[in-house]
C-alpha cells in the first residue's frame, strides 16, 4: 500500500519557493531571522529545502543551506541527486560536508557517462564489488564501465571475474558488439563464473562458451573459436543438445568431436527428440534435432542405449506423433546410420511400434525390412482334385 506524502508546512513552502527562484539574499536573510529551514521530525515529505537547492543546481544556494543544516540532512541522498544531475562541483561540495561516495551505486555513476565524475568516484573508493556492481553496469551496456575496468584492473585483479560474468550474460543474448568489447577487455569465455541472469541461480557456475552453445548463438561460438586442446568437445556437444543447432554441431565435429565415445551426447539428443515429438518442448522443430543426429551419425557416432529405459523417451514421442511424421523421422535416422540393426529391432519391438510400422502406413516398408519383420502373405486356396 502506497504511503501518502505529508504536506509541507506553509513556512517551508515559502522557503522552497524562494530557493527555486534563485533568491539567494532572501534565503540568507531567512536563515539569519531564525525561521524554519528543516523538515519536521515526523512525516514523509516529498522534498527538503536543501534538496530543492541541489535540483536547482545553484552552488552558492546549496552551500548556504548546508552551512545551516548539514548535520540534519541526508547528505548521501543529496549526493545521489547531484550525480543524477551530472554536477561534479556539487559532488565535491557535498563530500566536503561529509557525503559518502561509497553510498552511491556504481551503475548510477557510470550512467552519467561523465569521465570526470566517474574518475572522481573511482578515486574516492566507490564500491565496485558488492552485488557484482561492475558486472551489473556492463550487463546494462554502460560502456563507461569498460573504462573503469581497464583503469582499475591493476589494483583490483578480482574485478576480472566480473567482466567474465558480463561476457557470459551477453553471450547468451547473442550480442556480438558486447561480446567483442568484452573479449577486447580481456574477458575469458572459458572462465567458470556465476550468472547475471535473474532466472539462473548464482551458485550455478558456467562459462560464456558453454552458454553460447546451450542457447544456440552460432556467431558467438564462431567468435570464441573451439579449441580441442582446451575444450572438452564431448561436454560441449552435450550442451548443444539444449539448442539443437546443426551449425554448432558441425563446428564441434569439425574441431575433432568424433574422436571419442559420445553415447551421452546421443542420449541427450534422443531424449530431446522424444520430448519434442511428444509436444513437451513447445516451439522446437523435431526436424532440427534430426539434422543434428544425422550430422553425428555421419561421423560414425551411433546410439548405444545401455538400459531398456533409454528407449522409453523416443518410443513415447513416436507414439504421440502423427504416423507420417514418426516414419519420416525413423527413416532419416536409419539412413544416416544412427542405429545398429540390433538397437533398431529393440526400439520397434513393442506392440505400439509394430503397429506404427504396419504395412498400412506409407513409407514403412524400408523400416520393416531393416527391423527384420516378415511380410505376411495371403494363403492360396488348394484346388480340389476332380475325381
Amino acid at each position: 500500500m502506497a504511503q501518502h506524502r505529508t504536506p509541507l508546512p506553509d513556512e517551508l513552502k515559502e522557503l522552497i519557493s524562494l530557493i527555486r527562484q534563485g533568491r539567494l539574499f532572501e534565503v540568507q536573510q531567512w536563515i539569519r531571522e531564525g525561521k524554519a529551514i528543516c523538515l519536521p521530525a515526523e512525516g514523509r515529505f516529498a522534498i527538503s529545502p536543501a534538496m530543492a537547492a541541489v535540483r536547482v543546481g545553484f552552488h552558492s544556494m546549496v552551500k548556504v543551506l548546508l552551512d545551516a543544516v548539514a548535520h540534519k540532512e541526508d547528505l548521501d541522498d543529496l549526493l545521489a541527486e547531484a550525480v543524477l544531475l551530472k554536477r561534479l562541483d556539487l559532488c565535491l561540495l557535498l563530500h566536503d560536508y561529509g557525503a559518502n561516495p561509497r553510498a552511491i551505486s556504481y551503475d548510477s555513476v557510470a550512467s552519467t557517462h561523465n569521465p570526470l565524475i566517474l574518475r572522481w568516484f573511482e578515486n574516492h573508493g566507490i564500491d565496485l564489488e558488492t552485488d557484482h556492481a561492475l558486472a551489473t553496469a556492463l550487463r546494462w551496456r554502460i560502456r563507461a564501465a569498460l573504462g573503469t575496468y581497464m583503469r582499475m584492473k591493476g589494483d583490483m585483479p578480482q574485478l576480472k571475474q566480473q567482466i567474465d560474468m558480463a561476457l557470459r550474460f551477453h553471450a547468451t543474448k547473442g550480442d556480438m558488439k558486447w561480446v567483442s568489447l568484452l573479449l577486447w577487455a580481456g574477458a575469458d569465455p572459458r572462465a567458470e563464473v556465476p550468472s547475471l541472469d535473474p532466472g539462473v541461480m548464482e551458485e550455478e557456475l558456467g562459462t560464456a562458451l558453454k552458454d553460447s552453445i546451450a542457447y544456440g548463438k552460432v556467431e558467438v561460438v564462431r567468435k570464441f573459436k573451439i579449441d580441442p586442446r582446451r575444450d572438452d568437445i564431448g561436454v560441449l556437444l552435450e550442451k548443444s543438445g539444449l539448442s539443437s543447432q546443426p551449425e554448432i554441431v558441425d563446428l564441434l565435429l569439425a574441431a575433432g568431436g568424433a574422436s571419442k565415445d559420445h553415447s551421452q551426447v546421443i542420449k541427450r539428443y534422443i531424449r530431446s527428440l522424444g520430448w519434442t515429438l511428444e509436444g513437451g518442448w513447445f516451439g522446437r522443430d523435431p526436424k532440427i534435432i534430426v539434422d543434428c543426429l544425422c550430422l553425428l551419425a555421419s561421423k560414425g557416432i551411433k546410439w548405444k542405449p545401455a538400459e531398456s529405459c533409454d528407449y522409453r523417451y523416443l518410443r513415447k514421442g513416436l507414439a504421440r506423433a502423427q504416423a507420417s511424421q514418426a516414419i519420416e523421422v525413423l527413416t532419416r535416422l536409419v539412413r544416416a546410420g544412427l542405429f545398429t540393426e540390433a538397437v533398431f529391432k529393440e526400439l520397434v519391438s513393442t506392440p505400439r511400434m509394430r503397429e506404427l510400422l504396419s504395412p498400412g502406413h506409407y513409407g514403412a516398408s524400408t523400416l520393416r525390412e531393416f527391423a527384420g519383420f516378415e511380410e505376411s502373405r495371403p494363403r492360396r486356396r488348394r484346388r480340389q482334385r476332380v475325381a
